[in-house]
């Protein structure tokens, strides 16, 4: 074994934080916005009044009258109740009178509803509840007419009848699809062949989109991803059957599905932008589970080409299953109770779905590399007595990527810290056992199994444990000291890194230079504790202030208002400033990289289960409230 050096890589997690213990609202998902529509005046404008999150962006959806297109236009933003008012003008806006229609708030969509319109020269126009569908050959849809004064309907004209066919039985309208094309569908009153409104019907051609998987379960108040692959172009959701009861939402190449009720479906109908290629998604409401949400112990593994993962499963209640492999040609899994084995078998991507009897599922997307090999421990199990310190040697995994400490399953048993990159110093505190997982930033993880028995000579007279932190250039962190029996004393410190001052039990470190260093703080009778302290450059340190009693309790003190929907795929300053106070509370230990990746989810979903709200791994109103405060 070669010498340890005292000094932290910049993946270290500061060991003694402790989480806020604060009460907030128990959804952290973005809220589904309401509306009500009414025409004014002449009836050419229409006032809109809309609820939903606040201070964010207001989109409305709507058939231009001028090509028959869904189009969007941006009105505004909420204020910071969430309300938002605004008249916009039929004619002027392009919009066509009695089409359908809805709004997004925060990016989560409103119940779709009939554009208002009653100018006199068609005060009882005959509206459709869909003007425009995109179905899949052999797929139907159904429409809903309205103001028909009891008048019976009739097929006025179907620009190609061999795309798609209609039928209809009183006020509902039945449109199948047939072959590649588009036609357009007139659908007039009888005995008013003037009052019409058109349906416009896209089939797409062979090509297909494909899901990771087709039929989901969504649990009410769960969301579940699911990722899009196939066609060309970008990818939008052209329609969702019922949106009341699964909400969905699609960012870059996953469409996110949310359960707004216990029970029912809805088909959610997925497309590219240029229209070429669709696929459709069959999304059914469950009641979930009164347990937790699912967790992994790897939220997303990354897998050495030929070598075997274990990753544990957590959370709901009843028995863990397999319920969609989108390529097991890349992923070999097998799950037996709590322990799901993944083997990688060739380089790629997979992404599992993994769900429990109560209900609950998650996705796990694992990646198979063609380098590196499985990570490995100079030994998987330590036995230690209070006070002593054993140090364990990390190996393996991909070549330049960091070791890090990613969770602890008690600290009061016993705590690690990583010293010159892959060497971790495990320190006994009480008697007990914990489970270290020694990961690197390629989410690829191994168990450390530590057991402390005993006790140790003037255990409880001794001053706080091992303590490390981070301090920023010119930037000053201060700690309080306790236990022991004072006076404390302060061993000599060569100030190249930090200069420590100590007054009284106050202890005040300042960044000199970026590296890292140590300091010992002494009690009266002869014990002592070191405190380690990577220095860093001041603009990306984080302030900290603790108090060394066991634990260190460490803040965030950035000042910085969390203010819009943050989820998997976000970038910018918000995710930055998010990182840093994860880092600050002790659930992240990954790079400040300002983006949203599977590290942070997971730190956020850890943070969530601290502080009691609902785990969903997406900072939605709850986890801001909780965040700013």
């Amino acid at each position: 074994m070669r010498n340890i050096k005292d000094k932290l890589t910049a993946s270290i997690v500061s060991v003694g934080v402790v989480a806020m213990s604060l009460l907030f609202a128990s959804s952290a998902y973005a809220a589904t916005p309401t509306m009500s529509a009414f025409a004014t005046g002449n009836g050419d404008n229409v006032q809109l009044n809309i609820n939903g999150d606040d201070n964010s962006p207001v989109v409305l959806w709507f058939v231009s009258s001028s090509t028959s297109a869904l189009m969007e236009d941006i009105l505004g933003t909420t204020n910071s109740s969430g309300s938002f008012s605004e008249t916009v003008s039929t004619s002027a806006q392009n919009i066509t009178p009695s089409s359908t229609f809805y709004i997004t708030v925060n990016g989560q969509q409103s119940a779709s509803a009939i554009w208002p319109y009653s100018s006199s020269s068609s005060p009882t126009a005959l509206a459709l509840s869909q003007t425009n569908i995109t179905l899949m050959a052999g797929q139907s849809a159904s429409v809903t007419a309205a103001n028909t004064n009891g008048s019976s309907l009739f097929v006025s004209s179907n620009s190609s009848p061999s795309v798609a066919n209609v039928s209809l039985n009183g006020t509902q309208i039945t449109v199948s699809g047939n072959t590649f094309g588009s036609t357009t569908i007139a659908i007039c009153l009888v005995n008013s062949s003037s009052n019409c409104a058109n349906i416009n019907v896209n089939v797409p051609g062979a090509t297909s989109i494909s899901f990771s998987q087709n039929s989901v379960m969504v649990p009410v108040g769960q969301s579940v991803p699911v990722t899009v692959s196939g066609g060309t172009g970008v990818y939008t959701i052209s329609s969702n059957s019922d949106s009341a009861v699964i909400q969905s939402t699609i960012s870059s190449s996953t469409v996110y599905l949310y359960g707004n009720a216990s029970s029912g479906s809805a088909t959610i109908t997925v497309c590219s932008t240029n229209m070429s290629s669709c696929g459709i998604i069959t999304a059914t409401a469950t009641a979930g589970s009164t347990s937790s949400a699912l967790s992994f112990s790897q939220q997303n593994p990354t897998i050495p080409l030929g070598q075997t993962a274990t990753v544990t499963v957590s959370g709901g209640s009843g028995t863990y299953y397999i319920a969609s492999n989108s390529n097991t040609s890349i992923v070999e899994a097998s799950l037996t109770g709590t322990s799901l084995s993944l083997y990688g078998n060739t380089s790629g991507t997979s992404l599992l779905n993994i769900c429990v009897s109560s209900g609950s599922c998650a996705t796990m997307t694992v990646v198979v590399s063609s380098s590196g090999s499985q990570l490995a421990l100079s030994q998987t199990s330590l036995t230690l007595t209070p006070g002593q310190t054993s140090s364990v040697l990390v190996s393996g995994g991909l070549s330049g990527n960091a070791y890090y400490i990613s969770s602890n399953s008690s600290q009061s048993a016993a705590y690690g810290v990583i010293v010159d990159n892959d060497i971790i110093n495990v320190t006994g505190v009480n008697a007990g056992t914990t489970n270290m997982s020694i990961c690197q930033s390629s989410s690829q993880c191994i168990t450390l199994y530590v057991t402390v028995s005993g006790s140790a000579v003037n255990n409880t007279n001794s001053v706080a444990p091992q303590l490390s932190s981070v301090v920023g250039v010119g930037q000053t962190i201060y700690l309080s000291l306790s236990g022991g029996s004072t006076p404390y004393s302060l061993s000599s410190n060569p100030g190249t890194v930090f200069k420590a001052t100590l007054s009284g039990s106050a202890v005040s470190i300042t960044g000199v230079s970026v590296g890292s260093s140590s300091v010992n703080i002494c009690s009266s009778n002869g014990s002592c504790t070191p405190i380690y302290i990577y220095a860093i450059t001041q603009s990306t340190a984080t302030t900290n202030t603790g108090t060394t009693s066991g634990s260190t309790s460490v803040s965030p003190s950035s000042g910085y208002d969390f203010t819009t929907y943050l989820y998997p795929g976000s970038k910018g300053e918000a995710v930055t400033m998010l990182q840093k106070a994860l880092t600050a509370a002790g659930v992240y230990s990954g790079p400040i990289s300002g983006t949203y990746g599977s590290l942070t989810e997971t730190a956020v979903k850890k943070y969530q289960k601290e502080n009691g709200i609902s785990q969903l791994g997406v900072v939605g109103p709850a986890t801001r409230a909780l965040l700013n405060k």
